[in-house]
């Protein structure tokens, strides 16, 4: 989904649980939701020197504004490969035409995360689409508890 396309979430600005944020995580976020390296899935790839320089945020350490959105339930950040999920991704897109379909499947071949990919799998079968892997794993509902309100 090309950036210049995809729909942009108006509750980043007033929803009262982004709007208690600090500033610093406010921008991060908010670049997870739009910035230009953002694929069709809501994944982001932090490198970490260009993701301070293009959000403009150095007082404050990207792997400690990431964990911080993380804990508030924002973002999936797998450390291992550096991508970010962000959760309500698939509440604001839709795929329900060629592109969006398109970019469901680049986004999903883009991630190398098997963990954001089941992740983002099952938040697309929840928003009412049909995935084209297996859903999420039994222990991943259990370790994501507060993620997945249908996993209890």
């Amino acid at each position: 989904m090309r950036s210049i396309s995809r729909p942009h979430p108006t509750h980043l600005w007033t929803d009262p649980k982004i709007q208690a944020l600090p500033l610093s995580l406010k921008r991060t976020l908010d670049y997870l939701w739009t910035g230009p390296d953002v694929n069709g899935i809501g994944v982001t790839l932090v490198e970490p020197g260009v993701f301070q320089a293009r959000v403009g945020e150095i007082s404050v350490s990207i792997d400690n504004c990431l964990k911080m959105l993380e804990a508030a339930g924002f973002i999936v950040f797998d450390k291992k490969t550096s991508e970010v999920l962000v959760l309500d991704w698939f509440r604001i897109h839709k795929f329900s035409n060629p592109a969006g379909k398109n970019a469901y499947s680049r986004g999903m071949r883009e991630t190398s995360s098997e963990m954001i990919k089941t992740i983002a799998e099952e938040r697309f079968r929840l928003s009412g689409h049909s995935a084209s892997r297996k859903g999420v794993s039994e222990f991943l509902c259990v370790r994501r508890r507060k993620t997945f309100p249908r996993c209890r």
